[in-house]
């Protein structure tokens, strides 16, 4: 069974909607019937996959095998402090502090990838000019609540995932 742990789905603050609305246009228009846009309040950022399997009576995390502690998770994630999330403006000779699976942020901030999936990703400001890991640190966190993010499962250990990611699925079209 998939869970997704999300932040900004539903009303989006102003600029954010904006944002997002543009974005959607802009890459609508480049790759025409390929894309088509989502209702702006479905649009959303992964902070963590919970992937996860019934066990007896129990939801256990893919990757762990152990029972996800979801009371204990929610209490965390209501301590969690809130943070600006900076998406795109990165300018390619910018001399950001922070790397994003060792690329730089202009790089990684947009992209379409060979699945035609669309991606955007932002990091939280406080991160960008020092080698801050506010996004990496939460999902090292929810190890004490049983779950592993997946990228850590796929990469080991000493992997790093520092972005909130937010990507529209290529659309299928048939004949």
């Amino acid at each position: 069974m998939q869970f997704t742990l999300v932040s900004h789905y539903g009303k989006k603050p102003a600029p954010l909607g904006l944002l997002l609305k543009t974005l959607q246009q802009v890459i609508q228009e480049s790759l025409h019937n390929d894309f088509i846009p989502r209702n702006i309040s479905q649009i959303h950022f992964t902070i963590i996959g919970l992937e996860g399997l019934k066990i007896d009576s129990t939801i256990a995390n893919l990757y762990t095998k152990r029972e996800i502690c979801f009371a204990k998770m929610f209490s965390y994630l209501d301590a969690i402090k809130p943070f600006t999330l900076r998406i795109g403006g990165f300018i390619e000779e910018g001399k950001y502090t922070l790397k994003s699976r060792n690329l730089t942020l202009f790089q990684r901030s947009f992209s379409i990838n060979d699945d035609g999936n669309v991606v955007i990703i932002g990091w939280p400001s406080v991160d960008i000019f020092s080698d801050g890991n506010t996004v990496n640190n939460i999902r090292r966190d929810f190890s004490q609540f049983n779950i592993l993010h997946k990228y850590f499962f796929i990469h080991g250990d000493d992997a790093v995932d520092n972005a909130l990611r937010c990507h529209w699925e290529r659309q299928k079209y048939t004949t």
